[in-house]
Parts: structure tokens; sequence; C-alpha cells
């Protein structure tokens, strides 16, 4: 079993998750199939809020980053109604993009939305979209380093992986145990997909809640109460 905790290489990506053509390295979740097809209320979403094809990318900083991925408006409906999503929700969506994933949740559930996302193009790419939002802000900086602001949900729709990710895991565990103990009756969910759940599964902190994996479809993790 491949180890979870360090950079992944193309062999034990093959490990992981079989061979075949729709798992080719780093682009296996872009090669189409039922996760990513978009449909018209997708095409009317884009065309009303003016974003672009969703898979445009910009070379990566790093192999441990994948290029943005862009979920179909019908697959955030159903996450946002099974994690119980409503207007008192506090977002943070990690490697945010341009934008759209936050525009979805914000529209769907009246949540507020905060995107950080190392590439500042894309930064100013979501605010120009997004100017007319007063729940929707977004930040150009390193995940890895974050100020969590009281959020009780995090986006992780597949970032990053390998250190990056488990860096960004031991900053949320920290902040997380810290706000637990001052207030019992705090909480989180972390909604991911991609490798990065490999991460997110290995972890005893975490429990998967919900109907989907995390890899092959969108995932719900909570913090264990215990």
């Amino acid at each position: 079993m491949s180890d979870f905790s360090t950079p992944y290489t193309p062999d034990s990506l093959e490990d992981m998750l079989g061979e075949g053509p729709e798992y080719s390295f780093q682009d296996f979740s872009l090669q189409g199939g039922g996760l990513y097809n978009y449909n018209r209320d997708d095409v009317e979403f884009d065309t009303a809020h003016n974003f672009s094809m969703p898979l445009e990318r910009l070379p990566r900083r790093s192999r441990d980053q994948f290029p943005e991925l862009s979920l179909p408006l019908r697959v955030i409906k159903h996450i946002s109604v099974e994690a119980s999503m409503s207007s008192h929700d506090r977002i943070l969506d990690i490697g945010s993009g341009k934008g759209r994933l936050a525009v979805m949740l914000h529209t769907l559930t009246g949540a507020q939305v905060r995107g950080i996302e190392i590439e500042p193009s894309y930064v100013t790419y979501a605010r120009e979209r997004t100017h007319n939002f007063s729940g929707i802000s977004f930040e150009t900086g390193d995940a890895t380093k974050v100020e969590f602001q009281d959020e009780n949900i995090i986006c992780l729709i597949n970032p990053f992986r390998g250190a990056l990710m488990e860096n960004l895991l031991t900053r949320i565990h920290t902040y997380y145990l810290e706000k637990k103990e001052q207030d019992s009756d705090s909480s989180l969910k972390i909604i991911s997909q991609g490798i990065c759940s490999f991460h997110l599964q290995s972890k005893p902190w975490l429990k998967q809640v919900g109907s989907g994996d995390g890899i092959l479809s969108v995932g719900i993790f909570e913090l264990c109460r215990d």
C-alpha cells in the first residue's frame, strides 16, 4: 500500500488507482466520466456569471499541485444538500481557482465563502466576477499557511497532495482541536474530492460520512467527537 504522507510518483499512483487511460498521471480526473460531465445547467450558470471553460489551466508551480478542476453544478447541489449547508455556514475554499465553486456554494446555500488561491491571475479573475456578491471573497496566498477564520466547512477539491496536503491537515487539526476544547459544540466538515482524499482517509481524527468516497465522487469528512 502506498504511503500517502509522501509525494507520489507515477508508479505509486498506478498502485493506488490501477492502470488504464482514465488514470493517466496527474490528469486522470480530466478524462471525462460521470463526475465531470457538464450539462445545460452548467452552460447557463457559466454564461450568467461570465465564467470561461473550467479546465483552462496554468502551468503547475510544483509536481504536488494539480490543475484546476471545476465540478458540475448538479454535483455541488447534491453535496450541499448532503452536507446540510445553509446560510449560517462559513466556508473556506482551498485552492479556489477562478472562483466557480465559491459562486455555486454561495448562490445555492447563502453561505459565506472565502477562497484562498496561490495564482494571482485567478484571484483577479474571480474577484471580477464576484464584486456584486457581499458573501464571497478571495485572497492570494499559500493555502498551507492560511489563517483560519472560524470556518466550519473546508473545501478541498484536489488542490494538491504530498507534503503540502500533510502540512495543511496538520494546521487544520491543531486549529480545530483547540477550538473544540474551547467550545465542545464546534464542528468541522471537509468536502473533498480527488487524490487528496487519501490523506484525509488516513487521519484518525477525521471520519468519513455521507455517500461519496472522496476519490471518484465527492466525500464529506467530519471532525471526530472523541
